[in-house]
């Protein structure tokens, strides 16, 4: 997803965090030496009409949310979403918020059971239902 989007935008640089731990955010974005903006990325084994049954919502712990926008306001840059969608090899871009920390999407926080880590398991919290239905759409080739 990251060569992608450094075809796409080959004016930016992508830069993943390690996955052996767990980070606040999932990678940073810098073009002409500064960052340009953090982003957070999930993988779905899911088409982008299946995405759409669901509302066309990422689903997101609302801690996450918040750190990652909360972040991105103190270094005055925008917060990012990346999905891959494995089936379609389609990455939705979707800016969740502006330099000064204001949502530009729309999303509801509910408390819901999902699964607990991407080994499985299940959880009950908080988590944010990110509207995506203007994400950007990047084709994977």
């Amino acid at each position: 997803m990251l060569d992608t989007l450094r075809d796409v935008y080959p004016e930016k640089q992508f830069f993943g965090t390690r996955k052996s731990k767990s980070a606040p955010y999932d990678g940073i974005i810098t073009q002409d030496d500064f960052i340009a903006g953090i982003f957070e990325s999930k993988c779905r084994n899911m088409s982008r009409a299946e995405l759409r049954g669901y509302n066309d919502e990422l689903i997101l712990t609302a801690s996450k949310l918040y750190k990652c926008a909360e972040r991105a306001k103190e270094i005055f840059v925008p917060f990012y979403v990346f999905i891959y969608l494995v089936p379609d090899r389609l990455v939705l871009m979707q800016q969740v918020t502006d330099t000064e920390g204001n949502y530009l999407v729309r999303f509801t926080v509910e408390k819901t059971e999902t699964q607990a880590t991407c080994n499985g398991g299940t959880a009950i919290r908080d988590n944010a239902y990110i509207d995506v239905s203007g994400a950007e759409e990047i084709s994977i080739l």
